[in-house]
């Protein structure tokens, strides 16, 4: 690996080895030619200095596993490999065959415009306050509002109770509780 400020003057490669050319710039995105002797190059913001830190795996066929976190990296035109870490956000190039692995969670990870992608990901934790929350939405969004209208419709059809019966249940017994009523349990008059 040959880290450089200067696409143009990179090292030496080492013959037998996997070299990659890391350029460092401001943005972390570029298109550079890979270098003589080279299999491929990276593009990275400065350690520090980018804010999300921006990474660009331009050229070449390797894999990279991301341990910082809230990163955006961006895959080029090789067949590239990324394992992403928490609030990272990845996107697939044109390589022919791409692996992005999201199964952390919580990261962004967008399909790329040709070649194949494989993505692997993972389902949210189980999170009783996010459901109960997502619950009382649904209830009060209106998206069942078919089911509230026809119970509705129900009630109205129920007969009416007599007069005494509403006057019965408006009274309270010698404790101070509501009476229920009866139909077969005479009433004192």
């Amino acid at each position: 690996m040959a880290l450089t400020y200067d696409a143009n003057s990179a090292a030496p490669p080492v013959s037998g080895e996997f070299n990659l050319e890391v350029v460092i710039n401001s943005t972390g995105t570029g298109d550079y030619p890979i270098a003589q002797g080279y299999q491929g190059v990276l593009i990275e913001t400065p350690p520090g200095k980018g804010s999300p830190a921006t990474l660009t795996m331009l050229h070449g066929n390797y894999g990279l596993v991301d341990g910082a976190g809230n990163d955006r990296i961006f895959l080029g035109d090789g067949s590239e490999s990324i394992g992403g870490a928490l609030g990272d956000t990845l996107a697939s190039g044109t390589g022919l065959n791409q692996f992005l692995d999201g199964h952390l969670g919580n990261q962004s990870i967008l399909g790329g415009t040709a070649g194949t992608e494989t993505i692997l990901g993972r389902p949210r934790r189980h999170d009783p306050r996010r459901q109960r929350r997502q619950r009382n939405h649904r209830r009060h969004s209106g998206r069942h509002d078919h089911r509230r209208q026809r119970r509705q419709r129900i009630h109205r059809r129920r007969p009416r109770q007599s007069v005494d019966c509403r006057r019965f249940r408006r009274e309270r017994d010698d404790l101070g509780r509501r009476g229920r009523y009866d139909p077969r349990r005479q009433r004192r008059q």
